[in-house]
């Protein structure tokens, strides 16, 4: 995702009507309850491009664990956003996607705004 941000010119960035992202490529152990850097380097880039995408109309996250709690203010600018589906592709034991209370897993979640 960095390589994208960083070749891809900002400006393109806003005809993006949808996008689908996935952090499975990484190791599932660098996604932790508690961002590790390498987590951290995910969520900063993930900001980064959703803030550029002043667009988007459908976003999909195929998440290998937890992000940062930092990129959920980038959610409130996307104005144009019906849909989002949020689904869990790594180990729920090893990395999930919430440190909850509750032993209840998520594995997806899909909403239409």
């Amino acid at each position: 995702m960095q390589a994208y941000i960083t070749h891809v010119p900002q400006a393109y960035h806003r005809y993006i009507r949808q996008l689908t992202i996935s952090t499975a490529a990484k190791a599932a152990a660098a996604f932790v309850p508690h961002p590790a850097p390498a987590a951290q380097a995910v969520s900063d880039a993930l900001g980064v491009l959703l803030s550029q995408c002043t667009q988007l109309e459908q976003l999909t996250l195929n998440l290998a664990g937890a992000i940062s709690k930092t990129v959920v203010p980038c959610f409130e600018r996307l104005n144009s956003l019906t849909t989002l589906t949020i689904n869990h592709v790594g180990d729920q034991q090893l990395s999930p996607l919430y440190a909850a209370a509750s032993p209840a897993a998520v594995t997806e979640y899909t909403d239409t705004l």
